[in-house]
């Protein structure tokens, strides 16, 4: 919708932004108000978006103020279809009882189907599926209209089509992908950057310039795609799978590591703040500590973040290593939880180059029957595994 300046500056009031508002509406909704080729009209692509007039809520609120002029003019033109906006991309709109949170209500209570965006966890997987649950929950309180989520699936997010159509599918959620081929638009990187990095998963898309599948588990997930009316239907989340050859060697394109290795935090820390000469290295290997996470959570992702922004800013990635037998002095849940909650909170980290997961196992062990369990049964790495991926 192209908005005269002149209704920003007037707050929604100058007749003529007005009168050129509706002239535009009721042309292109009346063109096509009797086409069974069109689906629906999103009347406002999230609103607020892009700060049309003042910015902040401000801007919101005349945002919403557009959308309501809008609504009564499409209504007008009797179309067949559904009338809708992406309001609720905006995930905080639910979290407050403010005078813009009871005006977004009211204009989103107004629409045919409720329309969403879904790129939850945004880095952190652990309160995606919470995240999305109480928007749709939330949604269907304003009124029980059909849920259509025009915009999903960010790999690079953790917004994969496992989890989300897990979510969906109970909820009966129309859906929408945000892209088909990777092509020249560079939506195959992650927001605010404009250059492929062979560490991540495409962003967005379903298939490679040359038609082959992005990945072929998302294109029986959308062939099975279907609609449970309650029924749960999350198998929880899958193990990763293996590295294919082109993934591992694409992982090596950006040249050598060249590290250092630091058995704590603190010496890393220290070294990086230090005038030590550091020129060749471009990354270090950091030995984390179980004992201190468990001691003080908080302090030790301050620390983490410190080493990541400090190691970035000299040119560095991270690699860490998770245990180490002293560790083993805890219990394989304790331990599991510890490397799942800490690898899903940095899991699309892009300073971290990779994850040891246990360092020289059995180096400084001496109780050999654990020893054998770990290497036999393996009840650690399969405690890892459950947790990592949410199973536990």
């Amino acid at each position: 919708m192209p908005i005269p300046k002149a209704f920003g500056e007037s707050k929604g009031t100058d007749p003529a932004a007005l009168k050129q508002m509706e002239e535009y509406t009721k042309k292109v909704i009346g063109a096509f108000a009797k086409d069974q080729r069109v689906i629906m009209w999103d009347l406002w692509n999230e609103p607020g978006c892009v700060n049309f007039f003042d910015g902040g809520d401000a801007d919101f609120s005349l945002c919403l103020k557009a959308i309501e002029y809008i609504l009564e003019w499409s209504l007008e033109m009797n179309p067949v279809q559904a009338l809708t906006s992406s309001i609720f991309w905006r995930g905080d709109l639910k979290n407050n009882e403010t005078e813009l949170q009871k005006y977004a209500r009211q204009v989103e209570a107004k629409m045919d189907v409720h329309n969403f965006h879904d790129y939850a966890a945004s880095g952190d997987s652990d309160h995606q599926q919470e995240w999305q649950r109480e928007l749709m929950d939330y949604l269907l309180g304003i009124s029980n209209r059909p849920l259509v989520c025009t915009e999903c699936l960010t790999r690079v997010n953790n917004s994969g089509l496992s989890r989300t159509f897990a979510d969906f599918q109970p909820y009966n959620v129309n859906f929408y992908l945000w892209g088909l081929y990777i092509c020249d638009r560079n939506w195959a990187v992650r927001w605010e950057r404009s250059t492929y990095d062979p560490y991540e998963n495409s962003f967005h898309n379903l298939l490679r310039p040359d038609g082959d599948p992005i990945d072929f588990r998302d294109i029986e997930l959308i062939r099975n795609y279907r609609f449970t009316h309650g029924e749960q239907v999350d198998p929880g989340a899958e193990y990763t799978d293996r590295w294919e050859n082109q993934k591992a060697w694409r992982w090596m394109s950006l040249g050598p590591v060249k590290g250092r290795q630091f058995d704590s935090l603190n010496d890393a820390l220290s070294w990086l703040k230090s005038n030590e000469a550091k020129a060749g290295f471009n990354s270090l290997n950091v030995k984390w500590n179980y004992s201190e996470y468990r001691a003080d959570e908080k302090a030790f992702y301050a620390q983490t973040d410190s080493l990541l922004k400090m190691a970035d800013a000299q040119g560095m990635t991270v690699l860490p290593t998770l245990l180490t037998d002293a560790d083993l002095v805890a219990s394989d849940k304790a331990l599991a939880e510890y490397v799942g909650h800490v690898i899903r909170r940095y899991y699309q980290d892009a300073r971290i180059q990779a994850w040891d997961l246990y360092y020289q196992p059995g180096a400084e062990l001496e109780d050999t029957e654990r020893l054998n369990l770990f290497f036999i049964r393996k009840p650690l790495i399969k405690q890892i595994k459950l947790c990592l991926f949410g199973l536990s």
